[in-house]
């Protein structure tokens, strides 16, 4: 995978996670905005793009904790360094 890709792959959770959490931001302010004016609707409207919000945040740190695996497998398997060196010595 070219260093661009991998880049773009790792910024796609990040990006989740700051969408979500922009969204939640804006459904405690709607939420909020509707308790002062006694508006109902835009109380449970807000409680609803909190969930979202919270939803895409999860959706972002799964994505990237997938990333991180895809690019650990990817790599090639290392022997750790202690069995590099009794082989060495021998």
């Amino acid at each position: 995978m070219a260093e661009q890709e991998r880049e773009r792959h790792d910024d796609r959770g990040m990006r989740q996670q700051a969408e979500g959490k922009f969204e939640q931001l804006k459904g405690k302010a709607r939420e909020t905005w509707g308790e002062i004016t006694g508006d109902e609707s835009e109380q449970v409207e807000g409680e609803g793009e909190q969930v979202k919000g919270k939803a895409r945040q999860k959706i972002g740190e799964v994505q990237e904790r997938v990333d991180r695996e895809s690019e650990r497998a990817s790599r090639p398997a290392q022997r750790p360094e202690r069995d590099r060196d009794v082989r060495q010595d021998r």
